[in-house]
Parts: structure tokens; sequence; C-alpha cells
């Protein structure tokens, strides 16, 4: 399954067989499951695909650009845009490819609701919590989190809050009805970007279990998450050697890596007692990040 902006700037959600080799896929399997529309703007596009522990294709969609959702997409539960999508999707070699899951709160592919451009998010792989990075307007950035044990409907807040902060009250109920970030950060200037991370579940650094690792874009900054074991959050930062964190993944045995726009390179993420975290460049196009090589 991939999930892309297609050439006329709408979203698009496809699947493709595997070839002979199982790496690679088989173009002429191409089947498109669905075009979000995307009008108007071409930002805010979110956007990532997981499976969930329930064997459901979850989906996160900016909220369709510009700024300050003029339309109001993120709270609208029949706009698909700004949202976490969730799709019941099957093998079939006919339309339809996916069905809507019993538990959808609005009887149509929405789940969550209330996201500005969750650009990058994930599962926690032993818990199956949900970690979302959500890049905000002119003030804050946010890192929200969803317990796998909560039901559909959650209602992140925007465009009625950028962070904790009210941004547009207008057709708004009560703040009781969102839920808040865990983390928020001064978006900086002249721009800021939050990457939604991963939780690391690996074994190579005992010291790291547990941690949500996140980063910003621009800044260069980390941002290490775990539980305060009383229901709260605890957050520190540290300064990285590269900038252009665009992305975070796993091994198939939790090990974490990130990837560099700027630094055009792979890291592999590491860890020694106590904290900080270090990069370490695990593959380059060029090594001009003035990182340790492995």
């Amino acid at each position: 399954y991939v999930y892309y902006t297609n050439t006329a700037g709408d979203l698009e959600l496809a699947r493709y067989h595997v070839s002979s080799d199982p790496n690679i896929a088989d173009a002429a399997t191409k089947v498109v499951l669905i075009i979000i529309p995307h009008p108007t703007n071409s930002n805010h596009n979110g956007g990532e695909l997981h499976f969930g522990n329930d064997g459901y294709l979850y989906l996160s969609t900016g909220d369709g650009g510009g700024a300050g959702d003029v339309p109001n997409n993120a709270q609208n539960t029949s706009v698909l845009l700004g949202k976490i999508l969730r799709f019941n999707v099957n093998a079939s070699a006919v339309a339809p490819y996916y069905t809507i899951p019993a538990g959808n709160p609005y009887s149509n592919e929405i789940y969550d609701l209330g996201l500005r451009n969750p650009f990058r998010w994930s599962f926690d792989r032993l818990t199956n919590d949900m970690w979302i990075g959500d890049v905000g307007q002119d003030a804050y950035e946010e890192i929200n989190y969803r317990a796998a044990g909560s039901t559909g409907g959650i209602n992140y807040g925007w465009r009625c809050y950028e962070g904790n902060t009210a941004y547009n009250l207008t057709g708004c109920g009560l703040s009781s009805n969102y839920i808040f970030p865990v983390y928020t950060y001064p978006t900086q200037n002249p721009a800021a970007s939050v990457i939604g991370g991963i939780v690391y579940r690996g074994s190579t650094y005992p010291i790291l279990q547990g941690y949500n690792i996140s980063a910003d874009f621009f800044s260069g900054t980390l941002y290490k998450t775990v539980s305060d074991g009383s229901g709260g959050w605890i957050t520190s930062t540290q300064m990285l050697s590269t900038t252009g964190i665009a992305d975070f993944g796993e091994t198939e045995n939790g090990e974490a890596y990130a990837v560099s726009l700027t630094g055009n390179s792979v890291y592999r993420i590491s860890a020694s007692s106590p904290l900080p975290v270090t990069l370490i460049t695990f593959n380059a196009k060029s090594n001009n990040s003035g990182v340790k090589l492995n």
C-alpha cells in the first residue's frame, strides 16, 4: 500500500502486489483504493500509512493547506482531511478494495479528527499506542498520544486549538471535548516542523526502552518523551548534529533509524548511559553531516 499526492494535487491511496522478487512491486497490479479531494492549496497533505494490530490500515491526512484551515476541514466529519483514517483492506481483484470497519465512529473512513498536518506518526510496536507529530500554525508544534485502548472519535483540537492554546473557537465545543498534546514547543523562527517519531523497542540500547523519539525538521532538536509512571509524561531535548530529519523507522528487531534530507543520510540511533542519543551515519550519498561514521 502506498500513499501519495497525484498529479491533480489530490491524495491517493493505492495497492500493489509484489512481483516474483518480493522486494519489488508489480506495477501492472496497481489499483486505487481511494482518491481524497485536496482543492485550492498544495500543502498539508499528511501523511503516513501503518497497519494496527487490529489488522486495519491507518492513514494520516493534512487539513488541506493554507493558513488557519479556513474551510474547517479538520473538524468536519464529512471531509477526510485533517484526520486519522482507518480502512479494512482486502485482497479482492475487483473494487471495492476495502470496507469501513464497524468501529469507525462516523460510518465513514474517519477514525480520529482535529489534526493540521500529521506528517509523521507511528504505533508503539509493543503497546500499539499511537504517537503523532502534528505540525503547528505559527505558535506551537504538537506531539500527540493516543492509548491503544481508546475508542475512535478522538478530537486533537485543530483548528479550535493550536497546542494547548485557543486558535479559532468559532463553532467549537468545550475544551473537555478535545485531547491535548503530551508535549508542545514554540514554533521556531522562521519555520518549524515537528517530525513524529517512534517508540524505541530494540534491545541494543536498553536505556532508550519506552522512549518516544521525535525531532524538528528545521531546528535539529530531538525530543525524547517517556511516561513518568503516574499518568504523565517527561520530555527532554537535545540538539542534533544535523537538521532536516524527515522520518524515523524501525528494523524488524526494533532498532531505530532516522533519515535527513539536508544531511542526505540514513542514521542509526544509539544511546549510552547517561543519555543523550547519538546519530551514527548508516548510509549516505555524501558524508557532509559531521557525525561519526559506522
